[in-house]
């Protein structure tokens, strides 16, 4: 299932506080000053979540007919 847009934006500035050992005070500077370092880590998100839905199902193969 999707996940809302505003999910993938939380989880790019949560981890840009943490990248620079910032307060969650610092939220809203992070979205002034830091806006292109969010933009790399929603970018960095999207590409894992792109890869990750890209893997192999582990599900039982048929057999191909003889």
């Amino acid at each position: 299932m999707a996940r809302p847009r505003r999910v993938w934006k939380t989880e790019a500035i949560d981890a840009v506080l943490a990248l620079h050992h910032l307060p969650a005070s610092d939220r809203g500077l992070v979205l002034g000053w830091a806006r292109n370092d969010v933009r790399a880590a929603l970018f960095a998100n999207l590409v894992a979540a792109y890869k990750k839905g890209r893997q192999p199902a582990q599900t039982k193969q048929p057999q191909p007919r003889a």
